[in-house]
């Protein structure tokens, strides 16, 4: 058993594989260090390069986390790609228990996609489309509360109806 590519960056530790308790089965986890930067679980590369053929789809996947409390706002999830950077905030951090999320891939007004500059402005159909052409990598942020933690994921999906 492995955690099938995944990675995680930043102020955090792991990813370890449990073999249950997911939302079915298995599901990674990670830790904060404590360091003060915010971490990261880094996608495999299967959800890397062309993936234009998602646009209009969803990103679907699953959290929680072990504190409930002392929540941060951050970049939710954050796609690079082609020289463009696009990143999308959850409305709600993620419960104890498994939380559900789900953004569609697109630039409707309320897809939620904005551009990772200053203002952060909404992200144009040709920005998310040229950032999908080559995506270089796509993280789900992990740490959510300002103190000792641990975040776990599930069911990553993309580009589903």
């Amino acid at each position: 058993a492995n955690a099938e590519g995944w990675t995680v960056n930043g102020d955090g530790e792991g990813p370890e594989l449990r073999a249950v308790g997911g939302n079915t089965g298995g599901h990674i986890c990670g830790k904060d260090k404590n360091a003060g930067d915010l971490w990261y679980f880094v996608a495999p590369g299967a959800f890397r390069g062309d993936v234009t053929q998602a646009y209009d789809l969803r990103m679907t996947w699953d959290l929680k986390q072990t504190r409930s409390t002392f929540q941060l706002k951050g970049r939710d999830v954050i796609i690079q790609g082609n020289g463009g950077t696009i990143v999308f905030n959850i409305k709600a951090t993620p419960g104890t228990d498994w939380t559900s999320y789900a953004a569609r891939l697109n630039a409707t007004a309320n897809s939620g996609w904005k551009l990772d500059e200053p203002g952060f402005p909404d992200a144009s159909e040709a920005e998310i489309k040229n950032v999908f052409k080559n995506v270089s990598s796509l993280r789900i942020r992990g740490e959510f509360a300002d103190a000792d933690a641990s975040a776990c994921l599930d069911n990553v999906y993309f580009g589903v109806e």
